[in-house]
């Protein structure tokens, strides 16, 4: 009984009881650098948004807060698919708003977990000062008048966060909620901790001029380490240490980039514990799925159900062409058919692995996707052809 009520006390204060934040300068240091475009800040300024056509798919009004939106959205699908935890009664495309709220919410929690700390910040505007999330036609948020008005909330365990962010959720979903997310991430993790993760402290983690996350701000949304490449392990070029990935994640990541050789990603990111990527061109973030893994819903990925799914040229038969679902999402409106957000459903054909594939598909998505499945054929979608774009 004493527990359960300091318990009760704790979590009162926790919701009631905000700080000013002492690290304000540095912080917005890291995440904007020395100073701040306006119209970059407002393309962040945007909540968490479900689409009426998907009711599982975040929206994304602007270019430039894709690392955030696609990091949630991934694990969103995590939770959808394959956390037995989730316990949705509807299927993913008639799921009421109680529903995607648990989903926002476990999301988000889980985007912190993966930070491996002892303590946990949330910053976000004071509650008189939040704006409504319903319309699409977002306030004008004045810069220095916004940050002057965050404040934070400190949890010294994951269970009083998740009770906070399941009563608040709505913070997340109003105009600043983007932005509150990655300030509470940043917070959380501690700025000397990401500090020492990066190897140019000259670079902020969003582009001061394009408005695009870092690699460093995409590794630590979907692994918790804000480093900047995506090869697997540390390497040591003539006493330069460089770091990478250091283990498996729940959520990968492939890179249009690779396919141009201005990057190698890492079998980690290639590879994840879930059948969840995050897709990156040279401008925007995407997101693929599949579905059908874990048949027998025991929570872990059979190497026969893997090597089936994922490398189809492991059948015995030599000349067997290979077709397996994907699902693909882009939150951008004017990326998918008729303005409709929702996860497209695609058709993958591989070769076999003596299949002879000439290279010159002009497809980003194709040249992406090759990266991993290197004899991947050809993309069927039944919504459109997926852009990365």
């Amino acid at each position: 009984m004493a527990n359960e009520i300091q318990s009760d006390l704790l979590q009162s204060t926790n919701k009631n009881n905000c700080y000013p934040i002492k690290t304000l300068p540095a912080l917005v240091d890291i995440i904007w650098g020395k100073q701040i475009e306006s119209s970059i800040f407002q393309r962040w300024c945007q909540g968490f948004i479900f689409s009426q056509y998907e009711p599982s798919a975040l929206i994304q009004y602007n270019g430039g807060p894709c690392a955030i939106i696609t990091a949630v959205q991934a694990n969103i699908l995590l939770e959808l698919l394959f956390a037995t935890e989730a316990n949705l009664e509807n299927p993913w495309n008639q799921l009421n708003d109680e529903e995607v709220n648990q989903l926002l919410v476990a999301a988000i929690l889980r985007i912190f977990n993966s930070l491996q700390v002892n303590s946990y910040i949330i910053v976000a505007l004071s509650k008189d000062q939040t704006h409504n999330e319903s319309s699409t036609d977002q306030n004008i948020l004045n810069i220095e008048d916004s940050h002057s008005k965050l404040r934070q909330w400190i949890f010294d365990d994951a269970e009083a966060l998740k009770v906070w962010i399941r009563d608040e959720i709505q913070l997340f979903r109003d105009q600043f909620g983007i932005l509150s997310l990655l300030y509470s991430i940043v917070m959380t993790k501690g700025l000397e901790s990401i500090q020492s993760e990066r190897e140019d402290l000259t670079e902020s983690l969003i582009d001061p001029t394009f408005g695009h996350a870092s690699q460093n701000l995409i590794n630590l949304m979907i692994t918790g380490r804000a480093v900047a490449n995506v090869w697997d392990n540390t390497r040591d070029i003539d006493g330069l240490v460089l770091f990478g990935i250091q283990k498996q994640p729940e959520i990968g990541f492939l890179s249009l980039m690779e396919h141009l050789r201005y990057c190698e990603v890492g079998s980690f990111l290639k590879n994840p514990s879930n059948p969840i990527w995050i897709l990156s061109s040279a401008e925007h973030l995407t997101v693929l799925f599949s579905t059908c893994l874990d048949k027998d819903n025991l929570g872990i990925i059979l190497l026969k159900d893997f090597l089936n799914e994922f490398f189809p040229q492991a059948e015995d038969d030599p000349n067997l062409v290979k077709n397996f679902t994907l699902y693909h999402y882009n939150g951008l409106e004017k990326s998918n058919k008729d303005r409709k957000v929702i996860y497209n459903k695609l058709t993958a054909t591989t070769l076999a692995e003596d299949g002879t594939i000439i290279d010159n598909n002009d497809e980003q998505v194709i040249q992406c996707l090759r990266t991993k499945w290197r004899n991947l054929f050809k993309l069927e979608a039944c919504n459109g052809y997926p852009s990365l774009n």
